[in-house]
């Protein structure tokens, strides 16, 4: 549909995905969702975590140009926590007064 915004597209993926996937130390596809957020009106894939057993172990900020920042700087960034176990999340936020 011509200026709508949206397509679809089929991806067909091996059928030993999931063992390829954790060669390379990521979530299995079935450990995976959709999320979306309103304000953003995108869609993305984030991985299922319990919170409980997987602590963040560091916080890394970067602003829109990719270097690393302090989180109080002004202006927009986003966060990259890595945790326990090894796997990353990545949230954008806006920092300072």
């Amino acid at each position: 549909m011509p200026g709508g915004g949206f397509s679809t597209v089929s991806i067909e993926l091996p059928a030993a995905w999931d063992s390829l996937m954790a060669a390379k130390n990521y979530p299995a596809l079935t450990e995976m969702y959709l999320t979306s957020t309103p304000e953003a009106n995108n869609t993305a894939v984030q991985p299922l975590r319990n919170n409980a057993t997987n602590a963040p172990v560091r916080s890394d900020y970067y602003n829109m140009q990719g270097q690393r920042t302090n989180p109080r700087q002004r202006g927009a960034y986003v966060r990259r926590d890595v945790y326990t176990n090894g796997h990353t999340q990545t949230e954008k936020g806006m920092g300072g007064r």
